[in-house]
């Protein structure tokens, strides 16, 4: 729990990013234990992602904001999303750009990514670590 009568610590808006939500395996309960250990004490702003198919996946992760990249609005796209790999770089400099836009409305304190793909290359706004 932060202490909020000591000034050098406060709760902290935390934005997520993680490749796909479309299922619940190895990367996802990563992404959950790092959602379950800072939501007492953080506000978890937003979760980044290229796709997302929309099924729950845990009490700790359905609650955060999704913020699906744009390749996940073509059809069939979450069965289809490993033939799109030449465009994920583009993809994720989209949802870069959307994070750069959410922090100029609500600064982000933190970036925490868990991927095994592409969304390792999400830039973080300049002095977002």
């Amino acid at each position: 729990m932060v202490d909020q009568g000591d000034p050098t610590s406060r709760t902290l808006r935390i934005a997520l990013a993680h490749d796909w939500l479309v299922g619940m395996r190895g990367g996802e309960r990563v992404l959950e234990a790092i959602a379950r250990a800072l939501a007492p004490d953080h506000r978890l702003v937003a979760l980044y992602t290229m796709f997302d198919d929309g099924r729950p996946l845990s009490p700790h992760l359905d609650p955060i904001p999704k913020r699906v990249g744009p390749l996940a609005r073509l059809p069939l796209a979450n069965r289809l999303r490993r033939w799109m790999l030449p465009s994920y770089p583009w993809a994720v400099g989209q949802l870069s750009e959307r994070l750069a836009r959410d922090h100029a409305r609500e600064p982000i304190d933190l970036l925490i990514s868990t991927s095994s793909a592409a969304i390792k290359g999400l830039r973080p706004p300049p002095g977002v670590p």
